[in-house]
């Protein structure tokens, strides 16, 4: 719960302001129907910025799309690269957010105008973060990282504090919103940690250790 409702919130915030700094006016995502995916997407809708997010899932496009989001692509369709490519180039895209890491790290680079970045934050794949060499070399594109407490070592206190009352009135509105599947007892939590697992999207269960 406390991912939910600090970590998550504050890295949704973090990787905005580095979109900002680098000038961006138009996103990507991947990973767009995770917890973190969705206050990334509630974020970028609230400060009018237009964001592309990739899903896997049929369910999760109408999940975005029914949540108010504009540009929901399918990494699972034939056509997805054709596809991102050409909106990244429309919306000029010049920041993504990758959760994945492995191969799709490279396929999102790609898609991307020239002097872009890739800022990686996780590695849901298990692989570590690829990117084509002509994409650095002649296109001058960028693979860099991201870790929320090295941000906020950077940033200071100042910074969370100030975040975290952004944060505060994003929530009282219902923007943003952390959806939980299921109460657990301890003796539950390893059955139901497992079911988390393989369905991310559908919220995270609360164990509670004294039922």
């Amino acid at each position: 719960q406390g991912c939910s409702l600090i970590v998550n919130p504050l890295t949704a915030f973090a990787l905005l302001e580095r979109a900002s700094e680098f000038g961006s006016k138009a996103l990507v995502q991947d990973a767009a129907a995770s917890q973190l995916g969705r206050m990334i997407a509630a974020l970028a809708r609230e400060q009018g910025i237009p964001l592309i997010n990739i899903v896997r899932k049929k369910e999760h496009v109408e999940l975005l799309k029914n949540a108010g989001n504009a540009h929901v692509l399918n990494s699972s369709e034939s056509d997805f690269d054709a596809q991102l490519q050409k909106l990244a180039q429309d919306l000029k895209a010049t920041t993504a957010f990758d959760c994945i890491s492995g191969a799709m790290s490279a396929r999102v680079l790609q898609a991307l105008p020239p002097r872009s970045q890739i800022i990686v934050y996780g590695s849901m794949s298990g692989e570590d973060a690829t990117a084509k060499t002509r994409d650095i070399v002649f296109f001058r594109k960028n693979l860099t990282g991201f870790h929320l407490a090295s941000h906020i070592q950077e940033r200071g206190t100042l910074w969370v504090l100030k975040t975290a009352r952004q944060v505060q009135k994003l929530v009282e509105r219902k923007i943003f919103q952390t959806e939980f599947s299921a109460r657990l007892t301890l003796a539950q939590a390893p059955e139901g940690i497992a079911a988390y697992a393989e369905n991310m999207t559908s919220g995270k269960p609360v164990i509670l250790p004294r039922g």
